[in-house]
């Protein structure tokens, strides 16, 4: 139920610097940042482990290369390469950014963080309300249905342990710790960013060099060819519209646990015939186009869409020399994506292992 911890830009100086955290030491700390010039705090993976960067390197890799929340009511990218419009106006669009939305703001548990989050009682209905200000997806929507759907996607407020309680007037609340008015602009700013982020890192990559290419596959199942082969090309297009791939291959019928160069050596039906001929071919042309293209960058929907045999993935990028980076797509599920490095993925086997962790069943035409 743990989610990424939020912590600001303040006590991630603090952190670094080895400091006590109070004002006093901000006000130096921060003087101390700003007088290096063109640097900027930042973290990877672990918002506890700040490194001091270059602005120019973490504009360059904004998905490697994550700020801090601050109490602004703007953005506090700096980076008019970014193109804000881009996230509809700061509104969270989808629904897995709002699942990520509410499990950021209203948490179950307790994330020892006093000057981010306090400890509130809190009704759905204030939820819904607060929702409501950043998103149009539930406009309409009654606090019932809003409350099922949190449920149906294991929203974590809903999932919590935490017994509900009575007012003495009888409603019904919840008691969370809440992340203060002050800091919800900036967590949705961090929200709705993800994309505009992702498709600029795709477009950096293309200009070092990389051919930025989509793989795709479809298990076996019992519906029709037609079926099949639209949700294949839903696939194609979210591969094409959101990590700009300029080539995307597809393996029409195979399991995520098939090994993959042994994929596609027969191909169905002339409908799916047609339709490969109309991409850029299978998992076999995928193979014969690695052997003599260099600085691949690999783009999936999901680690089932590529594969969750961790062996035989390993021996697929062992192989095949020319794939440097592969990337998942998670954005309809998690909103957000993971890059991977060949020498990580090599040399780390827990890296390797996310691709056989299939948490659900997940549907990659989103």
């Amino acid at each position: 139920m743990s989610t990424a911890m939020n912590i600001t830009r303040e006590q991630a100086i603090c952190m670094f610097f080895y400091e006590e955290f109070n004002d006093e030491n901000i006000a130096r700390l921060s003087k101390k940042i700003d007088d290096m010039g063109n640097v900027e705090l930042c973290y990877l993976e672990d918002p506890t482990e700040p490194y001091l960067v270059s602005v120019t390197r973490i504009l360059g890799n904004p998905i490697r290369f994550h700020r801090y929340l601050t109490a602004s009511t703007t953005a506090s990218l700096d980076d008019n390469s970014v193109d804000m419009a881009t996230s509809s106006q700061h509104s969270l669009t989808s629904a897995s950014q709002v699942i990520k939305f509410l499990n950021e703001v209203f948490i179950p548990y307790d994330p020892h963080n006093d000057e981010v989050y306090e400890l509130s009682n809190i009704s759905v209905h204030t939820i819904l309300s607060t929702v409501w200000k950043h998103s149009r997806i539930f406009d309409n929507k009654s606090v019932i249905s809003f409350t099922t759907w949190c449920s149906k996607n294991k929203v974590h407020f809903v999932q919590a342990d935490r017994k509900r309680k009575r007012d003495q007037q009888g409603n019904r609340y919840r008691v969370l710790f809440v992340a203060k008015e002050h800091f919800i602009s900036s967590i949705v700013d961090k929200i709705v960013t993800v994309m505009p982020k992702y498709q600029l890192f795709i477009t950096n990559l293309k200009k070092e060099g990389y051919q930025v290419v989509g793989y795709a596959r479809k298990s076996p199942g019992e519906e029709k060819v037609d079926d099949r082969i639209r949700l294949l090309k839903q696939m194609v297009g979210r591969l094409q519209e959101r990590s700009l791939v300029d080539k995307v291959f597809i393996s029409s019928f195979c399991k995520a646990d098939d090994k993959i160069a042994e994929r596609d050596l027969e191909i169905g039906c002339d409908k799916t015939r047609k339709f490969i001929s109309e991409i850029d071919g299978t998992m076999q042309d995928l193979i014969s186009y690695l052997a003599t293209t260099k600085k691949v960058c690999l783009v999936v929907i999901d680690f089932a869409g590529l594969s969750t045999n961790v062996e035989d993935l390993f021996c697929f990028i062992r192989n095949n020399g020319n794939i440097e980076k592969i990337i998942v797509d998670c954005l309809p599920f998690e909103n957000n994506v993971k890059v991977y490095e060949r020498s990580s993925l090599l040399k780390d086997t827990e890296a390797l292992h996310e691709f056989s962790y299939r948490q659900r069943f997940t549907q990659r035409s989103k």
